[in-house]
């Protein structure tokens, strides 16, 4: 709201401004509606909630099923975290240099994710912490590192007289993902009494996106 009250947009060709698209509902909705728009959607709620499963629910599952005291399951999260801002930036100048590419690192961040939470669920109860440390850093990387290839793909697949709006509009359905994940993860184990089904979900999703944005690829 501050910001709203005190921003005053630069001053632009009349002729510019006479062009542009008035902003309505309809306009964002269009918008919506475009495959390349609902594949970084899809692709960024998947991510976003694999994100925010890890940052919340990593370190309680390393101490009820690896028996990782709190004060050092920290360090495996804050492992993970490090690996994605490294992520962040490797990832991002991996799609700079192959930049048709760019769509294809968020799905290969999928897989990788997906991968990862398959053998995070089946690590047995007395893994070594050097293995664990191997794990969170490759679930940080990953679940973490994918945003750069996901703006920059939105930005450069955008119109160019809409490219704020892409961003705000995609960014804002990611805040689903991210308000949504931890409660709902949390709920199933709840319900189920298993970081198994947690996790399963996650995979569950990632296969879902995946195979959605495939298919509207190829359309």
């Amino acid at each position: 709201l501050f910001f709203a009250l005190i921003y005053r947009p630069p001053p632009e060709d009349a002729d510019a401004a006479s062009r542009r698209e008035p902003l309505t509902v309809a306009a964002v909705a269009g918008l919506l509606r475009q495959p390349w728009m609902r594949n970084a959607i899809v692709a960024g709620l998947a991510l976003v909630s694999a994100q925010y499963g890890i940052l919340t629910w990593l370190m309680l599952d390393l101490r009820d099923h690896t028996h990782i005291a709190l004060t050092r399951g920290a360090f495996f999260l804050a492992l993970a975290q490090a690996a994605g801002a490294i992520g962040r930036i490797a990832l991002a100048a991996w799609s700079d240099r192959t930049p048709a590419l760019r769509f294809r690192l968020l799905t290969l961040s999928m897989i990788a994710i997906a991968a990862g939470v398959l053998v995070l669920m089946v690590t047995p109860s007395r893994t070594p912490e050097p293995a664990l440390a191997v794990l969170a850093t490759w679930l940080g990387f990953f679940g973490l590192g994918w945003y750069g290839p996901w703006v920059a793909y939105l930005a450069e697949t955008a119109p160019a007289d809409k490219v704020g709006l892409t961003l705000g509009a995609a960014m804002a359905i990611n805040q689903l993902g991210i308000i949504a994940a931890p409660p709902l993860l949390g709920l199933v184990h709840d319900l189920t009494g298993s970081y198994a089904a947690l996790w399963a979900c996650v995979v569950g999703v990632h296969g879902v996106a995946y195979g959605l944005t495939g298919m509207t690829r190829q359309r």
